[in-house]
């Protein structure tokens, strides 16, 4: 099934220019909250990566981090339902907080608690039973926060602790029976457990530090939990009872929230250890942590200067995407952008003098998006168009540097089938549409002799690849059948096609002849996006990937071997203004 087609012709240039693209680096609050889906092989988390907090899924290994949730409020603390088929979590909306529950990919969302204005924190915290039939959850509807329970559909909400103080993070035992959570009522939080119909409360810390967020192991026997007792927030493990409890993290960092793998042998959790909170595990019987996530700032839309000593990009480093150059081996990294909204999706042009790119500079809006030109260095820069389009971006030079064409959006709705490719001089003059609907034609590209354009179209139901005339007549189509193809580049002998194959932020880099034949996978989990651009001496090409969950730019050889990482948004080289 396709994507809807808002989304489509959005992420189709990667997000265009959403203003949510980019990381919101002051808050270190950027994954946290780890949860284990129960066949162990993905986790839920929160994170803050694109501003405010949305629930996230991923590999247990780190990979492939998603989305579920793109809310306006925050959205936090997911729990798998039992049969890992549901997540439930905690959102914020207009100041109050309520549970939400949606399917394992997103769809299907709806709350299970409805507070009313001012209501505060009317729901949070949720636990899924493991038979699936309640969800526990703290609450101050009543004056305190205290215990909750409800059905699964919502339904039948009670309260079950009612002491002063706070009572929080409901956390289930395996077979049901019992649930721990942190309490204020005795003067200091500690570890507490309870039957799910309020009886029999018992106190399992006694320990002037806080401890916090207690999870039961599967199989019942141990309780792990974060404790300040010893000078700083470490992992604990103790006896079901509290007894005998045992410290298994030893670092000067802090740790919080933590969750069993389903197999009892590693927990889950997250820390400040590289300066920004990310989510780490361990082995609960050899505690040597592994980090998961990475989260600092993605590198985008990499494209090759013409003598092949420079690549040009898009970072959102510095809180805003702008435009940067590097040498072709990575270093020497240099920002040539800076300016408000989302500088994006530059290219050289062919005597490597001038880069042409999409910006919202001048609009008050940022899907008001022009295209701009400036020298190399980053000075002088000029804006191109004055369109009247909705969007006009993803511009690129002609080989002889006389022309650049783009796509334009005709109309703000995004539901419209009105993607257009338009051409121009180089000094914006001279505006011709090469191609208009009805169709969402999208990322024109020269051939190297300048005769053709490639591009992808969704003309015939599924993106694919099509070729016209540079002056938009003699129409073609390349490729049929098969996942959805969203970007493509011409070889520099004119003999082959680079382009992305399948999810428009999660495909693979293949090749294949002009033609559409003899088409062959050179990547293989490059989790890629964006156009796939050829060095001049056509040996290798460049990929935008999201392998190690943010965008890095890469180079494999055109056969497909030797992929290698240019950029390391974690530990690499900075850069120089």
């Amino acid at each position: 099934m396709g994507l809807p087609t808002r989304l489509l012709c959005a992420l189709a240039v990667v997000l265009l220019a959403s203003p949510g693209g980019a990381l919101a680096q002051e808050s270190p609050f950027l994954n946290i909250n780890p949860a284990w889906s129960p066949d162990g092989v993905r986790i839920a988390f929160e994170s803050r990566r694109d501003g405010s907090a949305d629930v996230w899924i991923m590999n247990a290994d780190g990979s492939r981090q998603e989305p579920l949730t793109r809310g306006a409020g925050d959205e936090t603390h997911p729990d798998w339902s039992p049969d890992g088929a549901r997540v439930v979590f905690d959102a914020e909306a207009d100041g109050v907080w309520n549970v939400n529950v949606m399917d394992a990919d997103g769809g299907n969302r709806r709350a299970l608690t409805e507070g009313p204005a001012g209501a505060g924190a009317f729901a949070r915290h949720p636990a899924w039973s493991p038979d699936g039939s309640t969800i526990a959850f703290d609450s101050e509807r009543d004056g305190d926060i205290e215990i909750y329970v409800m059905a699964a559909d919502g339904t039948g909400a009670r309260r079950l602790t009612r002491t002063p103080g706070m009572d929080t993070h409901p956390a289930w035992s395996p077979d049901g029976e019992w649930l721990l959570f942190s309490s204020e009522r005795d003067g200091n939080k500690e570890i507490y457990a309870i039957r799910p119909d309020g009886s029999e409360p018992r106190r399992l810390t006694d320990h002037p530090g806080t401890d916090l967020g207690a999870e039961w192991s599967p199989d019942g026997s141990r309780i792990a939990f974060t404790t300040d007792r010893d000078g700083n927030e470490e992992i604990y493990v103790m006896a079901a009872d509290g007894s005998n409890p045992v410290r298994l993290t030893e670092d000067e960092d802090t740790v919080y929230e933590l969750d069993w793998s389903p197999d009892g042998v590693r927990l889950a959790y997250y820390s400040d250890a590289p300066g920004r909170f990310e989510i780490h595990v361990l082995d609960a019987d050899d505690p040597r942590p592994a980090r998961l996530t990475f989260t600092t700032y993605h590198n985008w839309h990499p494209a090759w200067s013409a003598d092949g000593r420079r690549i040009v990009f898009h970072s959102d480093r510095d809180g805003d995407d702008e435009i940067y150059v590097m040498d072709a081996d990575g270093t020497g990294q240099t920002r040539l952008t800076e300016a408000p909204g989302r500088d994006a999706h530059p290219t050289f042009s062919p005597d490597g003098s001038r880069i042409v790119f999409q910006s919202p500079r001048d609009g008050d809006d940022p899907l008001d998006v022009e295209i701009y030109v400036m020298r190399a260095d980053g000075s002088d820069p000029v804006r191109l168009t004055d369109s009247g389009y909705a969007f006009a971006g993803v511009p690129v030079y002609s080989p002889d540097g006389e022309r650049i064409v783009f796509q334009v959006k005709e109309s703000e709705d995004w539901d419209a089938n009105d993607w257009d490719i338009v051409a121009m001089n180089a000094d914006g003059t001279g505006l011709d549409t090469l191609l208009a609907g009805p169709a969402n034609d999208q990322v024109p590209n020269f051939s190297p002799d300048g005769s053709r354009i490639v591009f992808f179209s969704d003309r015939t139901g599924t993106n694919e690849l099509w070729t016209m005339a540079a002056d938009g007549t003699d129409l073609r189509q390349v490729t049929s059948g098969g996942e959805e193809i969203h970007a493509a580049a011409w070889s520099p002998d004119g003999e082959r096609l680079a382009f992305v194959r399948g999810d428009v932020l999660s495909g693979e880099v293949w090749v294949a002849r002009a033609d559409g034949n003899e088409a062959r996978p050179v990547t293989e989990g490059a989790v890629a996006s964006g156009v796939p651009f050829w060095s001049p001496d056509g040996r290798r090409i460049l990929v935008n990937s999201g392998r190690e969950g943010n965008r890095e730019i890469y180079v494999v050889a055109s056969d497909g071997t030797g992929l290698e990482k240019i950029t390391n948004a974690v530990d690499g080289e900075r850069y120089r203004r």
